[in-house]
């Protein structure tokens, strides 16, 4: 999602404003240019995997334990982060190389019980909430809008937001529309910028707080 092969650099991660915690929620095995962007500030990876993506994948793919013992300033909450608490399935593909398509709007071989949290109280539990201006990566498989609305207090303080955004209907049902997630994050002050790359019914989308 973020990385040099599409034009979005380090350079342009830090031009996106001043922060002092990045949040990737859906880190999978990591995701290229984040951390690296704002390497003395807390890093908080939320993911309910986490025990799966550990140990390095193929290629660049380092592990949430190299991601760890890299930076200083890593926190790891290991649940979804979602509109409101409890404990949801997860579909997961029994072909563990394909585990980074795990959704709660896809039908999969195989499910897994995860706890589910909102980002606000994720924060909260970390001693972080006051630790803004934060800067958000997203990508959760159709989960997207569920994330930002359990988040309405952390993206009062948040500089960008950068997500893989649903455009195609097909592309997990009864999840969300595009319109409804831009419009949940202009509530906060939080504009599209940017495309910086997309696929198959997703685009990946800079939002950027407006002055």
């Amino acid at each position: 999602m973020v990385s040099g092969n599409n034009g979005f650099t380090i350079e342009n991660l830090r031009s996106l404003g001043v922060i002092n915690t990045i949040i990737d929620v859906g880190v999978a095995w990591y995701t290229k240019n984040l951390y690296q962007s704002f390497p003395d500030k807390h890093i908080v990876l939320v993911e309910p995997l986490a025990k799966m993506y550990m140990e390095p994948g193929s290629g660049e793919r380092i592990g949430i334990k190299a991601i760890m013992d890299k930076y200083e300033h890593v926190y790891l909450s290991e649940c979804a982060a979602w509109s409101k608490e409890g404990f949801r399935k997860i579909s997961m593909p029994s072909n563990k190389g394909n585990i980074g398509q795990s959704s709660f709007f896809e039908k999969f071989e195989d499910t897994l019980e995860v706890e589910t949290k909102k980002l606000d109280d994720i924060l909260i539990d970390l001693n972080l909430e006051n630790f803004g201006p934060f800067g958000i990566k997203i990508d959760a498989e159709g989960s997207e809008l569920e994330v930002v609305k359990g988040a309405s207090n952390t993206l009062l303080n948040t500089e960008f937001v950068i997500a893989e955004v649903k455009i195609s209907d097909e592309r997990f049902p009864n999840s969300y529309t595009y319109e409804e997630f831009s419009n949940y994050l202009n509530k906060y002050g939080l504009y599209e910028l940017m495309d910086i790359g997309s696929g198959d019914g997703y685009r990946d989308i800079v939002y950027k707080r407006k002055n």
